[in-house]
């Protein structure tokens, strides 16, 4: 392996990790038979320390950018397939918390923690002035993805105006196509978009920094 690096390198493995998260997801997903924001709460549950903050139906719905009434139907289809369970609030019966219920020895805590396991131990490698790049550089690319995303969203909004909509109905007639053909074909859930990917990474390499030796012992749960 040479030294140095080239753009499309980095490139290169950047879309393999894109790659590998969107098939370690599609097997995770299919193995649990559960839905993609099914597995983001899992997985949030499952990272949680003791002194955190409890996770409340609200918490969640922020995170998933969903309806009180969504979230409410997920937590219920988790909690009828054994995955969590509802107590009440510390100190305020009127709320809920929710907690994860995955036995110890369960393969799922195995499969949810497939993308943790990985950056951790790559990240264990890297000391912390390698992890600061690391994680700085896969924050611009999410954070520059997310831009790009709102533009699209504005110049999405912009095509449908009537009197753009014919000038500009071959390319997006053409947009439409490709991306519903990049959909059926790769079929990847939005929580492993590259976005996502990057922001995760990211935050698990910052984690290792702090705390690399805890964080492997709670993935090895």
């Amino acid at each position: 392996m040479s030294d140095t690096a080239s753009t499309d390198d980095v490139v290169k493995a950047l879309n393999d990790l894109t790659d590998s998260g969107v098939a370690s997801e599609r097997v995770a997903l299919q193995s649990l038979g559960i839905g993609p924001n099914d597995a983001k709460v899992l997985r949030f549950l499952l990272q949680r320390l003791p002194d955190d903050e409890p996770v409340t139906p609200r918490m969640l719905a922020s995170m998933l950018g969903i309806s009180s009434a969504a979230t409410t139907a997920l937590i219920d289809r988790l909690a009828e397939a054994g995955w969590v369970e509802r107590e009440p609030y510390p100190g305020d019966r009127r709320s809920i918390v929710v907690r994860e219920t995955i036995d110890a020895s369960s393969p799922a805590r195995r499969i949810l923690s497939v993308r943790r396991a990985s950056a951790v131990a790559a990240a264990a490698k890297l000391g912390p002035a390698e992890r600061r790049i690391v994680a700085d550089f896969l924050d611009d690319i999410a954070r520059g993805e997310r831009e790009d995303i709102d533009g699209m969203t504005a110049d999405a909004g912009a095509c449908t105006r009537p009197d753009r909509l014919a000038r500009d109905a071959p390319a997006l007639g053409h947009r439409r196509r490709t991306g519903a053909a990049a959909a059926h074909s790769v079929e990847r859930p939005v929580s492993f978009c590259r976005r996502s990917i990057c922001s995760e990474a990211s935050a698990l390499v910052r984690s290792a920094g702090i705390s690399s030796s805890a964080s492997r012992a709670r993935v090895s749960r």
